[in-house]
């Protein structure tokens, strides 16, 4: 029965988010139903699928614009269309010289037009900071083709990389760089770190079903040194199932900044934090155990996302198989300051897992073997109490990590 719940739970919010996606790109573009179904019946190819996902979404559409209309308000997408329509009228003008956007990636349709309206009708300089890589606002109707191809839009400009990162290591920046960079249309970087690297940043743990996933988890966590801070990274909300029922585990809900709190009973030192993907952008943790890595609808990459429909509405969608769900994953990737481990259940691994594993299947085996205090090997060693696993360090650096031989 909590399969089904979870399933169930798991399928609404997959729906829930493909609605507020096409919703916000509707609107973003300024487009009507009419011109969306005209749209499908001129592209025969996936029209069965994108008219039925569109005859679900056309009711809530209408009641939404219906609502607003009759409460007499306006959104966020009206808003901006509303100041361009103003600002083609001459009914504003404006006198700045400068005008800065940051976070560049994230623009929209109906944020390029306001800000080239201002532009034909009074010229200014524009300064734009943006990175392509973390583009994954998609459902906020966010188009990364602005970004990738700048000068089309805006005509002769001159580009600045930064491609040096104070947040990780350099082996880190080569995992999740190369993995985003898979995809040929995201900007060629060679990105620089400046911390050295102490021990493989990358690791997983596999089991065979979710209760031994969650102990192999719990035995992790008992390795991490004092007063860590470790972020739950999910695709979506519904992935803290995964360890909410869990008997060492409890989670306090926080509404105010989306995030959860979780307590884990034998390391109460730990501050932890369950966060989705999407809302962990900017923040860091010193460690990131990333939970839904299944090869499914509703795993990451999630399925949902991909609708056919989708391609309709972006006019400069980026076709690459899973194309922002790779920008997502690798914004995960990135949260860690010191290690990222992804929660896998065996022969059930996701697309991008597996091709993490095709990479550094060696250097992740080992990783299960380094000790987490200072870098040495784990041995197998005897003593009084039975087997373990032993610091190789241990004349050496005197380090005493020993980890019980019944919870590798």
């Amino acid at each position: 029965m909590d399969e089904l719940v979870s399933a169930e739970n798991s399928l609404l919010d997959g729906f829930v988010e493909l609605t507020e996606t096409t919703i916000n790109l509707i609107k973003s573009n300024g487009y009507s139903i009419q011109q969306i179904r005209d749209s499908v019946s001129a592209n025969s190819n996936k029209a069965i699928s994108n008219f039925a996902i569109l005859s679900l979404i056309e009711p809530i559409f209408n009641s939404y614009c219906n609502t607003l209309s009759q409460c007499e308000e306006i959104d966020f997408n009206d808003m901006i269309n509303i100041a361009t329509k103003y600002v083609n009228e001459r009914k504003y003008s404006h006198h700045y010289k400068y005008v800065i956007v940051d976070e560049y990636q994230d623009i929209s349709k109906a944020r390029y037009s306001l800000l080239k309206a201002l532009r034909d009708t009074e010229d200014y300089d524009l300064f734009c900071v943006g990175d392509d890589w973390q583009s994954i606002y998609r459902f906020a109707g966010s188009d990364i083709g602005f970004i990738l191809n700048f000068t089309k839009y805006w005509g002769a400009s001159e580009i600045s990389r930064i491609e040096t990162t104070y947040r990780f290591s350099q082996k880190l920046i080569d995992i999740s760089g190369g993995f985003v960079m898979c995809n040929p249309n995201q900007v060629r970087k060679a990105i620089r770190g400046n911390t050295a690297d102490t021990a493989f940043p990358l690791g997983e743990i596999n089991g065979y079903t979710e209760a031994n996933l969650t102990d192999f988890l719990s035995t992790r966590l008992l390795d991490l040194p004092q007063n860590s801070s470790v972020f739950f990274l999910g695709r979506y909300s519904f992935d803290i199932d995964y360890i909410k029922n869990c008997s060492n585990f409890s989670c306090n809900y926080n509404n105010a900044d989306g995030r959860v709190n979780v307590t884990f009973s034998r390391r109460r030192d730990l501050q932890i934090t369950f966060i989705t993907a999407h809302r962990s952008k900017g923040l860091q943790a010193d460690f990131v155990f990333i939970l839904n890595n299944r090869k499914s609808r509703m795993g990451f990459p999630s399925k949902m996302q991909d609708a056919p429909i989708m391609n309709l509405l972006l006019d400069n969608s980026d076709h690459f198989p899973y194309a922002e769900e790779r920008r997502l994953f690798y914004v995960a990737l990135t949260r860690a300051k010191q290690k990222v481990i992804l929660l896998t259940l065996n022969g059930k691994e996701s697309e991008f897992v597996a091709e993490l594993q095709a990479m550094y299947s060696n250097e992740m085996k080992r990783e299960a073997f380094t000790c987490p205090l200072c870098g040495g090997s784990l041995l197998k060693r005897s003593g009084p109490y039975g087997e373990f696993f032993g610091c190789s360090n241990y004349r050496l650096q005197d380090c005493k990590y020993k980890r019980n031989i019944n919870k590798k």
